[in-house]
């Protein structure tokens, strides 16, 4: 401990102190604008951005692009706050759902936090300010009723569930302190009031097109979980029931660590079918369709990474549009590829994502989503009647011009298997480029994807060819690819990454002696690993939060009883296989090193414990072998803090430039 005490007080920081040609400010900085939703007339956008000044919520007016601001958090509330969704009531209001975040609380999921509706009153006349109510009886808003003006229903949870329709313009401004004369909430969670009710603790009720409530999914009075449907004379009907200790755990019961623990989150086109997520998962990061009635299910979205916190449905209520994700910290609006996430083999492929967000009630305005693998999310103004199609907010504000960027997708034969591969280009038409061979993490069950990576586009932007490889165990590409990547951390998955990385050093437009391999957390692993195994193919590496001791990586006490039980089953059991395991970590092959190495980990990373880089520096210095490092004080495996992201990518690229 005390050795690793004075490691700290001399901690190393690269030797360049030159920085890569385009700035990664441009491409990892934290504002811009994530999330928007249409009024029901169609004349008013609101929309979220982050900002220097924190998270903002405004409006712009589909005609005129004209701003008002609503709602600076900054200015708010002195505490650190989200606005995790917002969703237009009628014309005039806004509904947020706002949480208020404790200092030292790393995550949403995990906050004590107080969570608030607040109904934000867009100024209907120049010169008036935005009038902020809230709901004070504890709830959620279940839906916003958007073709009725001024309702909305609102959910109450207890030994009895109930659903009530709410007016708005009968709530108190929020915080304000109320006299004797007035009633919290107007008085208004009272019988005349209620829509719906269930006898137990309902978490999720499900509205149908009439804006009705048509099923709901509850704790029953005994040790169930029900999901039941309602009939128009609010009869219920049981569709499935899970039992309670076997959801939870309960002392003296065994848990089965492999079962899945699917639960809908909501309806489908019917009231049998229902999204769900896997909430034994230990983040949720895939979508099913589930008919509980037949039983049958299928997967329709998984993402790459992030953890789903939300389902965003069309507005018809009955198909999946896109999810929200905790992501970066923050929440962010990530909209489904009609089309598919299926490689195009062979072929250069323009990814084009179009997603229609909301439509006005007579259907002439539309609120667009669209994005390419050159071009950063932005979204559009659809006006019928003009036939134009406008720019009304952009993710990347920073980056408006369509980048130059041309990517190319195809895929490469590996003992029997197809590995789909992306490579972008930094324009195209130019030849004898330097490569950076960009593994992503994982390895089991993430993907890289062919739409806007900013990574892949800052690269590219300081004149790299960047490539990206879809290997066994990654997911996107079928359960067949996903499936072949169990036991292969560090055999067939380095082999897919090696071949791919072959097969493109064959082409025109790339150097084959001026290659470089660059990887974060499973991909600063296999940086690391091929770097040291294949020194004639590549001429640096670079290792980000990378695990350099797979049998310490397996051994973490960060991990859950569920994630130790899958570790065994698709990386290794350190019981048993800790020889085999050992012959393919970084750490013991360090000595047969030929080129330079660049290590970057975050001090508070608890997914690839900082362990890794410090065993790993020790054991480069014992053998000689030639590397830089820099450790981030404040960061954990995401380099969340400060502007870390922008330091380390910048010092990556910059080593690479450096070493090509």
């Amino acid at each position: 401990m005390m050795f690793r005490v004075a490691l700290l007080l001399i901690l190393l920081v690269t030797s360049h102190t030159t920085s890569a040609k385009t700035p990664a400010e441009k491409f990892f900085s934290k504002h811009g604008t994530f999330s928007a939703s249409l009024s029901p007339d169609g004349k008013q956008v609101a929309l979220i951005e982050n900002s220097s000044e924190g998270q903002k919520l405004y409006t712009k007016s589909s005609a005129s692009g004209k701003r008002i601001d609503l709602l600076n958090l900054a200015d708010f509330t002195e505490n650190n706050a989200q606005i995790r969704k917002q969703v237009w009531i009628d014309n005039k209001r806004i509904a947020v759902q706002f949480t208020e975040i404790k200092k030292g609380v790393k995550t949403l999921l995990d906050t004590k936090g107080t969570s608030y509706l607040l109904i934000v009153e867009v100024p209907q006349k120049a010169g008036q300010t935005a009038v902020i109510k809230s709901v004070r009886t504890k709830g959620w808003l279940i839906d916003p009723l958007a073709n009725e003006e001024d309702k909305f229903l609102y959910a109450k949870s207890g030994i009895y569930s109930k659903v009530y329709q709410i007016k708005p313009s009968q709530l108190s401004p929020h915080k304000k302190k109320l006299n004797k004369l007035m009633r919290k909430d107007g008085g208004q969670f009272v019988k005349k009031n209620e829509r719906a009710s269930v006898s137990g603790y309902a978490t999720h009720w499900f509205i149908n097109r009439q804006g009705e409530a048509a099923a709901v999914l509850y704790f029953s009075s005994g040790k169930s979980m029900l999901l039941s449907r309602l009939s128009d004379n609010q009869e219920v009907t049981e569709l499935k029931r899970w039992d309670r200790d076997k959801i939870f755990g309960n002392e003296g019961a065994e848990k089965d660590l492999t079962r899945q623990l699917m639960l809908p989150v909501a309806m489908g086109e019917n009231e049998e079918t229902y999204y769900c997520l896997d909430f034994a998962e230990e983040k949720e990061r895939t979508v099913y369709k589930v008919n509980f009635k037949t039983g049958k299910s299928e997967v329709i979205y998984k993402t790459d990474q992030y953890e789903i916190i939300e389902l965003i449905m069309s507005e018809q209520r009955d198909s999946l549009i896109g999810v929200k994700l905790l992501k970066d910290g923050g929440i962010e609006n990530a909209y489904l590829d009609t089309d598919g996430a299926t490689t195009k083999s062979s072929s250069t492929h323009i990814a084009d994502l179009h997603q229609t967000i909301a439509t006005s009630q007579d259907k002439k305005v539309s609120l667009i989503y669209s994005e390419q693998h050159n071009q950063p999310g932005k979204f559009l103004i659809k006006n019928q009647n003009s036939e134009k199609t406008e720019v009304i907010a952009r993710r990347y504000p920073q980056l408006k011009d369509r980048l130059t960027t041309h990517q190319i997708e195809s895929s490469v034969l590996v003992e029997g298997m197809e590995i789909p591969y992306i490579l972008t280009l930094p324009e195209k038409g130019k030849k004898n480029l330097p490569l950076i061979v960009y593994p992503h993490g994982g390895p089991i069950g993430v993907f890289d994807h062919r739409y806007f990576e900013a990574s892949t586009q800052y690269m590219a932007a300081n004149g790299f060819a960047v490539l990206r490889v879809n290997y066994r165990g990654s997911s996107g590409h079928g359960i067949a690819l996903e499936e072949a990547g169990k036991k292969q951390w560090g055999k067939l998955i380095l082999k897919d990454i090696l071949e791919a990385t072959k097969k493109v050093s064959k082409l025109d437009e790339i150097n084959p002696r001026k290659v470089c391999i660059f990887g974060i957390s499973y991909g600063g692993y296999a940086a690391t690993m091929l770097s040291i195994k294949h020194p004639e193919i590549y001429r640096c590496a670079v290792n980000v939060a990378g695990v350099s001791d797979v049998n310490l990586y397996l051994n973490t006490p960060y991990r859950s009883d569920r994630q130790d039980t899958w570790m065994k089953e698709y990386i290794g059991d350190t019981e048993k296989e800790y020889e085999s395991l050992k012959k393919i970590s970084p750490l013991y092959s360090v000595r047969k090193l030929q080129r330079p190495l660049l290590i970057l980990h975050g001090m508070q990373d608890e997914v690839v414990d900082v362990e890794h880089a410090f065993r790993l520096k020790l054991m480069l210095e014992k053998h000689n072998k030639p590397f830089e490092w820099h450790i981030f004080p404040d960061s954990g495996h995401n380099f969340l803090a400060n502007n870390d992201t922008q330091v380390m990518y910048s010092k990556a690229v910059t080593f690479i430039d450096t070493q090509l």
